[in-house]
């Protein structure tokens, strides 16, 4: 509606400047004879009205600025000089060294420093004895600190099955320089199974051998051992049927 108007109003306009100026209109008139335009109230009402904008916001003033409260003057802290003092000096005592307590040896194991010989087993001869194959030597092996019955009798008998089960096909043998044969020629050693367990304090503690060569370097230890089965009645030297079959001391039993 608005462009409309507009076009109208534009077009009057252009209308009059055509008039005035003789613009595509014939020969000008003199100016007394020129025609004046008149504009009537109806074609003022064509012309476009202008939008009436709103009144601008009004804001509110600007606060006034506060003055900041004034800090105290900072006080200055005196000086304080610290005089260092004479560094106290502390000598280290000397800890004593703690030395573990001796542990319990068990009856009969290797010497500290054993020289253990590998032995294989050619064939057991009886509770006591063996032969065995040395450094590629036939060797007969007496156990230098258990003496068992004789073959021939059962206790004797008992001992060579177990002595079998001991030694299986190698033993571990060691020296003592106070005794190397025994009067029937055998090379006394101490034997031991391949896991390293004495077979001589095995068949004292069971009762089938008895201890011998005290003085030898575990004789003490197998001199107990046999003591304490003797105590318990233990094996078939110790529950009575050997024992009286074949007495302490006898020649049957006397370790040379």
């Amino acid at each position: 509606m608005i462009n409309r108007r507009m076009a109208q109003g534009l077009t009057v306009l252009l209308l009059g400047a055509a008039l005035s100026y003789g613009l595509g209109s014939p020969p000008s008139l003199p100016a007394e004879a020129q025609p004046v335009a008149t504009l009537s109230a109806s074609d003022l009402s064509t012309f476009p009205t202008f939008p009436t904008f709103p009144p601008f916001p009004t804001f509110p003033p600007f606060p006034t600025a506060t003055a900041s409260p004034t800090l105290p003057a900072a006080t200055v802290s005196p000086t304080v000089t610290v005089t260092p003092g004479p560094i106290a000096t502390q000598t280290a005592t000397p800890t004593p060294a703690v030395r573990p307590s001796a542990t319990p040896t068990p009856a009969v194991t290797p010497s500290a420093t054993p020289v253990l010989i590998e032995a294989s087993v050619t064939r057991v001869i009886d509770g006591s004895s063996l032969d065995a194959q040395i450094a590629g030597r036939r060797v007969a092996v007496g156990y230098l600190g258990a003496e068992t019955p004789p073959g021939n009798t059962p206790c004797g008998q008992e001992a060579t099955a177990r002595n079998i089960e001991l030694a299986g096909a190698g033993v571990l043998l060691e020296a003592d320089p106070a005794y190397e044969f025994d009067s029937q020629g055998r090379r006394l050693y101490y034997a031991y199974t391949r896991e390293g367990t004495s077979i001589d304090a095995t068949l004292v503690r069971e009762g089938l051998a008895r201890a011998v060569r005290p003085d030898g370097r575990y004789g003490a230890s197998l001199a107990a051992l046999e003591a304490e089965a003797r105590a318990a009645g233990r094996g078939c030297l110790w529950s009575g049927a050997e024992t009286a079959a074949t007495p302490p001391g006898s020649a049957a039993m006397r370790a040379p």
